[in-house]
């Protein structure tokens, strides 16, 4: 067979020297990895045997025009039948193996040509439409691809009730040279004969329609199959036929438009018997009053969401309150919170809050019982957004691969909001919340000066500390703080993504490594100072390698570069 111009990839290696062949592969959804030996192998024609399963994966990627040089929606790929000439079953596989076409749809690619083929060749097949994102201002998505991919997907699959995945977003004022979609339209007229999972992501700027989930959406249907339903900028009424679905498992709502009152909403929910998983993103503009009509003043009876498995919360104070106020939850339910706090919001109420509602719930204790465990507290503080001042504790248990994490993020109003009240409400979940109290890992983002001593006075059992991003004032701390109150099993610190730190190596080294003989630490043994990711040259020129090995010696610090 003659050699065809098959797009390189350096994901796959063929390793025909021993007589079989490994094939690896590194997909989109992770590492996906294949071995097959092929017997008597004589390094001729060698795509021809291999097993079906992966031949058709090969093929999907020939025709990603990623790999090909062309600036105008890869029209100009081969033609379908012509790729033959990479191998001699191609022509069957196309014909006989439906999910090569199921491989070139999910990967959406911006070909008009392949996208009409393989709605062809699968059809009456149910179809997963991953990310359909559409080309707004700011991206690099392809305005011209969209535009002639997006109505063949829309007219020959989704109108006609054969996509059982659909992940579509407008994260953004679409791009001059893209139409805006009628999503208002589009989410009354899908049928959801086959639907499974439903993802609908709006950038509010610039929608000439509201999409409104009511007892007319999905063609009036109830979407028996739908397990997954997660929207975003969207108006969801307590008429929606989703809340029926018997088999809903997950439901994500992030910035919806609600126009009802909370625990009306808890009660609709609350119905949801196969409910495990719920997420609410709220703000005040989003007409969900808190408490019910007409009768302010009443308690209504809290709703059972025994079921419920995994709860995140995003919200300003007073909502999670409210919804906490409205639910009984199971001591198995996991929380996440995400919670804002206005200005005007004294540090007392903040904190009785804060404790009613998660002390003994959002942070509770994992049990632990041996060395292979480790209990790991984060604490950082970020400026992610240009207004406002972040801050977030999260306490998880590592039990062997097994990863728990729980997470609340405090997030203040105004920029302008005390820095101050924010360092008392961090310190005091640490200092009278029982679940940090054991934990062995901290785990920090850049923190403001003038926190870190109260921090290790607040965590005696921390083993190891993991910094990002910025020192902060801890080399001087761990230097100058009474031994007394130096962290006395610490043994390790661990600095990731710094640039810079050359100066402030020497000194954490020597807080590192204070002698025993002082109070400070366990008895003499290896200390470790590690470095993951760091940029700053002089620590590339000074230690040759990213572990500097630290021993107590008489408040010695020895240096090894092996």
């Amino acid at each position: 067979m003659s050699q065809s111009p098959v797009p390189s990839d350096s994901s796959l290696e063929v390793l025909p020297s021993d007589g079989g062949l490994e094939v690896s592969m590194s997909g989109d959804d992770g590492f996906e990895h294949w071995r097959w030996q092929a017997l008597a192998l004589d390094g001729q024609n060698y795509i021809d045997r291999l097993p079906v399963e992966l031949l058709s994966t090969i093929l999907v990627f020939v025709l990603d025009p990623d790999e090909w040089d062309d600036d105008d929606g890869a029209e100009d790929l081969p033609e379908p039948f012509i790729l033959q000439s990479v191998c001699r079953r191609w022509r069957n596989v196309c014909l006989t193996v439906p999910e090569l076409w199921d491989g070139v749809l999910e990967r959406t690619y911006a070909t008009s040509k392949w996208t009409e083929l393989a709605l062809d060749r699968t059809r009456g097949r149910p179809l997963n439409f991953q990310d359909l994102i559409v080309p707004s201002e700011s991206s690099e998505g392809n305005p011209v691809g969209w535009m002639r991919i997006f109505p063949l997907i829309r007219d020959r699959a989704l109108l006609m009730g054969r996509a059982r995945t659909l992940n579509v977003a407008q994260t953004g004022p679409v791009s001059p040279h893209v139409d805006q979609p009628d999503w208002a339209s589009l989410v009354r007229s899908i049928p959801p004969t086959e639907l499974k999972k439903f993802v609908l992501t709006l950038h509010e700027a610039g929608l000439e329609s509201e999409v409104i989930f009511d007892d007319k959406a999905f063609t009036g249907t109830i979407p028996l199959k739908m397990r997954s339903f997660r929207v975003m900028g969207v108006r969801i009424l307590l008429s929606s036929l989703v809340w029926r679905a018997p088999q809903m498992t997950h439901v994500d709502l992030a910035h919806c438009r609600f126009e009802c009152t909370i625990p009306a909403l808890l009660r609709v929910i609350g119905e949801m018997t196969c409910l495990s998983s719920l997420g609410l993103s709220l703000d005040s503009h989003h007409g969900l009053a808190l408490t019910d009509e007409g009768n302010p003043e009443s308690l209504p009876a809290p709703v059972d969401i025994m079921q419920l498995r995994f709860l995140k919360l995003s919200m300003e104070l007073a909502y999670a309150e409210a919804i906490y106020d409205n639910v009984v939850l199971s001591d198995q339910c996991y929380l996440f919170g995400v919670i804002t706090i206005h200005g005007d919001v004294g540090l007392e109420a903040a904190i009785a809050a804060l404790d009613r509602m998660y002390a003994d719930r959002l942070l509770s204790a994992f049990p632990v019982d041996d060395v292979t465990h480790a209990r790991e507290v984060s604490i950082w503080y970020s400026l992610s957004r240009p207004w406002s001042l972040t801050m977030g504790l999260s306490r998880r248990s590592i039990i062997a691969r097994d990863v728990k994490e729980r997470v609340l993020q405090i997030v203040p109003k105004s920029y302008w909001y005390e820095l101050s009240i924010m360092k008392a409400v961090c310190l005091h979940m640490l200092r009278k919340w029982a679940a940090f109290t054991p934990s062995t890992v901290l785990a920090v983002g850049p923190l403001p000066l003038g926190i870190w001593a109260e921090v290790l006075a607040a965590l005696p059992s921390i083993i190891t500390i993991k910094v990002t991003g910025s020192l902060s004032d801890l080399p001087d701390v761990l230097v100058r703080t009474h031994a007394a109150a130096y962290p006395r099993s610490l043994n390790c610190v661990v600095l990731r993504s710094m640039e810079c730190i050359g100066p402030a190596v020497d000194k954490l080294s020597r807080g590192l490594a204070r002698p025993y003989g002082q109070g400070c630490g366990n008895p003499p043994g290896e200390r470790l100072l590690e470095f993951e990711w760091c940029t700053s040259s002089g620590i590339r020129q000074l230690y040759k390698k990213e572990v500097i090995r630290c021993e107590r010696l008489a408040g010695e610090v020895s240096t090894v570069t092996n």
